[in-house]
């Protein structure tokens, strides 16, 4: 990694969406939700991120909303809202900003933890630059058209 490189931001989003069977509680939902952005958080720090941007979440399913936010090296997070009622349907957003490792270590660390946790969720990825697109040889492409859904199973 270049110094030029270890200072610029890996920023990737991830748009997840899915099922819960059965049907989760909101606190147990919650804890889930918790421990996903903690979890990512603590190991880009480990992969070499030298500060973290912050790692940001919003869960979206049943009634009620879930903002969760971590910014410090332990992973600690912060809830804003709450979710009420069992979640079944849900939409996870999350946007991962950290300075030291790459946007594909990022979404690496990121799809191995939504794996464990959430094997069935459609996940889409969406790099600040590039693309995933198979296609495309561009490597500052910004084509909306070539973001990609990933099956976790």
């Amino acid at each position: 990694m270049t110094q030029e490189e270890h200072y610029r931001p890996a920023a990737v989003a991830f748009e997840v969406r899915g099922r819960l069977e059965p049907p989760m509680p909101p606190e147990q939902a919650t804890q889930l939700f918790n421990d996903i952005i903690g979890d990512v958080t603590r190991a880009c720090v480990q992969a070499g991120s030298w500060m973290v941007g912050h790692v940001k979440a919003a869960v979206e399913g049943g009634a009620g909303f879930l903002s969760i936010s971590s910014t410090t090296d332990d992973g600690k997070v912060r809830n804003r809202e709450s979710l009420s009622g069992d979640l079944q349907d849900y939409n996870f957003s999350a946007n991962v900003i950290v300075y030291g490792i790459s946007e594909e270590q990022v979404t690496d660390i990121f799809l191995r933890r939504l794996k464990t946790s959430l094997p069935d969720a459609l996940v889409q990825v969406i790099r600040e630059e590039g693309c995933d697109d198979p296609e495309c040889h561009d490597p500052a492409c910004r084509d909306p058209g070539h973001r990609r859904i990933i099956p976790l199973s």
